[in-house]
């Protein structure tokens, strides 16, 4: 499962609850929370604890410089 966040401040609990919980829910193998913008150290916490990767705005940056240099995701 994947949620996407758009937010001008960083990502809190709440988004992380939300997948845990949806994963709970539906059984999903794994989850991740997307931002363009940064996670708030207690969700950080709550990710790691309940195995969410958390994409950050560097990362996804990463992303898409792999993506447009074709290399892809590895």
């Amino acid at each position: 499962m994947v949620q996407a966040k758009r937010y001008k401040n960083k990502v809190g609990l709440k988004a992380v609850q939300e997948i845990v919980s949806a994963k709970s829910y539906y059984g999903a193998d794994e989850c991740w929370v997307i931002t363009n913008n940064y996670f708030t150290a207690p969700a950080m916490k709550l990710g790691n604890i309940n195995d969410v990767l958390l994409i950050d705005r560097d990362e996804l940056v990463e992303w898409m410089l792999e993506e447009d240099k074709g290399e892809g995701l590895a």
